[in-house]
């Protein structure tokens, strides 16, 4: 499964990395092996035993930080094989798994309230959701709607899901907005 994640959030989880990477030395006089001695750093095969395809999101930071870290001058020399491998195996995760939603194509729908979205047009609201519907996969309409709850203004707010759906805890409010959502998700992937 996909891991979706907006740019803002994305860039910040790298700027952090960044953060750890140079443990605060802004100005980076200092040679990265000199900031960083690195004893330790995941195999392959670590990475394949602990699923981290399955697991992409609980991994993420993690991960994230050897993927974007250009970590090789700490490496020792007889190391270096296994470090590349590691980083090449996370720049094909990275690009099958990690999909990032750009701010331009959130930004109409955080302008919008909640019932402000009701009155629009069928043809509105799915001009509206349009761009960030298509960076989604075809059978990933439930990650949508937890990526929309968790990251879009009208729609944020607490919430699990799957919980609530299995719970049935949705208000038929929310249960409106859904089944709107999911007729514009049809439209949009042609299903």
């Amino acid at each position: 499964m996909a891991f979706y994640i907006r740019r803002k959030k994305y860039d910040e989880k790298v700027k952090r990395c960044e953060q750890i990477a140079w443990r605060g030395n802004p100005d980076r006089n200092l040679p990265l092996k000199e900031t960083l001695p690195l004893d330790y750093f995941p195999s392959t095969e670590e990475l394949k035993k602990h699923r981290v395809i399955e697991n992409f999101d609980k991994y993420f930071d993690f991960l994230l930080f050897y993927h974007t870290q250009p970590l090789e001058e700490c490496i020792p020399e007889e190391d270096l094989p296994a470090y590349r491998g590691m980083r090449e195996y996370l720049d094909q995760l990275f690009r099958e798994l990690c999909i990032i939603i750009e701010e331009e194509d959130l930004k109409s729908l955080n302008g919008i309230t909640y019932s402000g979205f009701f009155r629009l047009s069928p043809e509105k609201r799915t001009e509206m959701i349009e761009p960030v519907m298509i960076c989604f996969y075809d059978c990933d309409f439930y990650p949508f709607l937890q990526f929309m709850i968790d990251n879009v203004s009208p729609y944020h707010k607490p919430l699990d899901l799957k919980k609530a759906l299995a719970e049935g805890t949705l208000n038929a409010r929310d249960l409106t907005m859904i089944g709107i959502l999911e007729k514009a998700w049809g439209e949009i992937h042609g299903i």
